[in-house]
Formats: C-alpha cells, structure tokens, sequence
C-alpha cells in the first residue's frame, strides 16, 4: 500500500515536527529533545471527526500550518471531507474550529463551478483565513492514458462518496472563523 506523505509544519517553540500523511488521514506529533535527537515519543491522529466523516480515515489530511490567533494550534485541510480544521495539539487535539468548506463558486459571468476540497490553509496576522480550493487536475503533467485514467476514476469515486460532482474550476476563500456561517451560500460568510 502506497502512503503520501503531503505536509511538514515545524514549530519552533516546541521543537516540534507536525506531518500529514493524506493516504490514512493521519498527523504525525515528532518531537525534537533539547540536543536534537528524536524524542521517543511519537503521536498521531486520525484527522477527520465521524460527525462530518464517516470514514475519518479517508478525510485525505492535506496541509499543515500554525495559527497565529491562536499561538501553538493549527490548522488542518482534509481535501477528502472538504474540511479544515482549528486543532490544539497540547490539548489532547481538541478541535476549536471544524469548517465546511465552500464547494461552489460563482464566476463573473454567474456560471456555477464546482470546487475542489481545501489543498492548502493559511492564517493570516488578523486571524483570517485563506483557504486554496484546489479543482481537479486531470491531464496536468507528464502522465501516461493508465495513470490518467486511474487519477480520474478515483476522483470519481472519492466524489461520488461526498455527493458531489468532479470539480470543474478552482477559487481561493477568504474567511474570519468567528464569521463562519455553513448555511450561508456561496462563501460561507467569507468571500471568494
């Protein structure tokens, strides 16, 4: 079985790596001792609550990054539940934000594109946060008919599992948590 390593945050405070394994949905807690051997201690999660996912473990954890609202957490992506995440890991991973993230996104020309789930997240120094909806990207890259047709068919089924359609378009969300509404459409109290 193949896994995907994705992400490395590293906090500098605690001397600690966080890495996301998108193949089991997983975050690695690897902790640096003060001479800069590994600790003996590693941690890790299942990321992805059953709430929003009944198979966390197919929540494909993304992205990795620090908060700075919130000094010592993070923020999580999992493209696989369209999902990110406000976590504290020094508090037995208690989750402080769980967003749905936008799925739609509306053009200039008032088309409708379906949107990928969140590749990447980052906080900005207000607290804010942008959020890259990454749509699908069949026929990037050197790949061959077998791999490109892989890649779709498991888009496909990764889709069809959340009952939504392969994406057709890409967008960035720009959000204050505090203003998270998830009934509120198309930006979710953010903008796009």
């Amino acid at each position: 079985r193949r896994v995907l390593f994705r992400s490395i945050y590293w906090d500098e405070v605690t001397s600690t790596g966080f890495v996301s394994i998108v193949t089991s949905s997983r975050l690695l807690q690897v902790p640096l001792a003060p001479n800069a051997v590994l600790a003996p201690t590693v941690r890790q999660w299942v990321v992805g609550h059953p709430e929003h996912n009944a198979h966390p473990e197919l929540g494909a954890l993304h992205n990795v990054a620090g908060s700075y609202r919130h000094p010592g957490m993070l923020w999580l992506s999992t493209e696989g539940d369209d999902r990110i995440y406000l976590v504290d890991p020094a508090n037995g991973f208690q989750i402080m934000y769980a967003m749905h993230v936008p799925t739609n996104h509306v053009d200039s020309a008032g088309k409708m594109h379906a949107v990928g789930g969140p590749h990447s997240v980052r906080e900005a120094p207000d607290g804010t946060v942008w959020v890259c909806l990454k749509g699908a990207s069949l026929g990037e890259g050197p790949q061959d008919a077998a791999h490109e047709e892989y890649n779709k068919a498991m888009m496909e089924s990764r889709f069809a599992a959340n009952h939504e359609p392969v994406p057709d378009g890409f967008a960035v969300w720009h959000v204050d948590p505090e203003d998270y509404d998830g009934t509120a459409f198309p930006a979710k109290g953010g903008q796009m």
